[in-house]
C-alpha cells in the first residue's frame, strides 16, 4: 500500500503556519502592571496580540520556555510593593514569584534560559563596588531555585543577554560601547564580536529564535537583527512601544513531536 504525502503536507503546513504566528514576544513599560504582547516578525506593528501583564514593573528580561509560559527578572521592588524584585514565572497570565534577590538595581539588564531549561542567566548591577553588571544565574528552576553570581562583566549598559541554542554560547549587547560581546557562563568575562553601527539607548531585551538563525534585539520600540559574528545591526521593524524585555515564543515539544509524526506518516511505504 502506498501512503502519499498530501495530507502530510497539509498537516505541517497548518502548524508551522500557527508557530509562525506571533512567535516573537515583549513585556512593555505601557502600564502598571507592565503588559506582555506578542507579534510576529514579519509584520511587528500589525500583527499584535496582547497576552496579559506582568506582576508589576521594572522587568528586565524575560525567556518563553513555551508559547504561554515564561520566566522573568524583576531587578528592583515596585514602588509601593516591596519584595517583587527576583525570579518570576508567567503561565497564561497568572505570575508566581519563585525566588527573591539580596540587592535592588533600577537600571539595565536581561535574562536568558540556559538551552537545557534549568538556568535563567541575568546581567545585572548588584552595587558590589565594581563598575559594570555581574552576570548571575538562577539555578535549578525545576526545584529549589539559587541565585549564584558567576562573574563581572565590566560592561555598564548590558540590554540584551541570549544564549545561541545552536552552540551554546551566551551574547550579550552593551548600548554604552554599542558592541555585541560572547560572554563566558564560567565566570562572566567577554570578547567583543563587533560593533553594531547603531546608536541603541536603555532597556530593551534580545533573543535568538528557535533554531539560531535569527538574534533580535529591542532597543526601545525598535527591533534589529544582529549579525553574531560581526555585530553589525540592521533595522527589523518597531513595535510602537518601549520594550523592557524581549523573547522568542517556544514552541511546545508536542508540536514539533506532532511534526515528525506526520512526516513519518506521510512517507512512502509498500505492504
Amino acid at each position: 500500500m502506498k501512503i502519499t504525502c498530501s495530507i502530510c503536507l497539509i498537516a505541517t503546513f497548518g502548524v508551522t503556519a500557527a508557530l509562525a504566528d506571533a512567535d516573537w514576544g515583549f513585556i512593555s513599560t505601557a502600564g502598571s502592571p507592565d503588559p506582555v504582547t506578542a507579534f510576529d516578525l514579519a509584520d511587528p506593528g500589525g500583527s499584535q496580540q496582547t497576552l496579559g501583564s506582568v506582576d508589576g514593573n521594572f522587568n528586565r528580561g524575560m525567556d518563553f520556555n513555551g508559547p504561554d509560559s515564561f520566566y522573568y527578572f524583576v531587578s528592583t521592588d515596585t514602588l509601593n510593593d516591596p519584595g517583587d524584585r527576583g525570579l518570576w514565572f508567567w503561565n497564561n497570565n497568572v505570575n508566581n514569584q519563585i525566588t527573591t534577590i539580596p540587592f535592588s538595581d533600577s537600571g539595565d539588564g536581561d535574562a536568558s534560559l540556559s538551552n537545557d531549561g534549568n538556568r535563567l542567566f541575568v546581567t545585572v548591577d548588584d552595587g558590589d563596588g565594581t563598575a559594570g553588571d555581574s552576570l548571575y544565574v538562577f539555578g535549578s528552576l525545576g526545584g529549589s531555585a539559587t541565585f549564584t553570581e558567576i562573574g563581572e562583566t565590566g560592561l555598564t549598559q548590558l540590554i540584551g543577554l541570549a544564549m545561541d541554542p545552536a552552540t551554546g554560547t551566551l551574547y550579550g549587547y552593551d548600548s554604552s560601547t554599542e558592541g555585541l560581546y560572547k560572554i563566558s557562563t564560567l565566570d562572566g568575562s567577554v570578547e567583543l564580536v563587533g560593533n553594531s553601527g547603531i546608536s541603541a539607548g536603555a532597556i530593551g531585551g534580545m533573543d535568538f529564535n528557535a533554531d539560531g538563525s535569527t538574534l533580535l534585539l529591542a532597543e526601545g520600540g525598535d527591533l534589529f537583527t544582529i549579525n553574531k559574528d560581526t555585530g553589525v545591526a540592521q533595522a527589523a521593524g518597531d513595535v510602537g512601544l518601549n520594550t523592557s524585555a524581549l523573547s522568542f515564543r517556544v514552541p511546545e515539544p508536542t508540536s514539533a513531536t506532532l511534526l515528525v509524526i506526520v512526516g513519518l506518516f506521510g512517507m512512502r511505504r509498500r505492504q
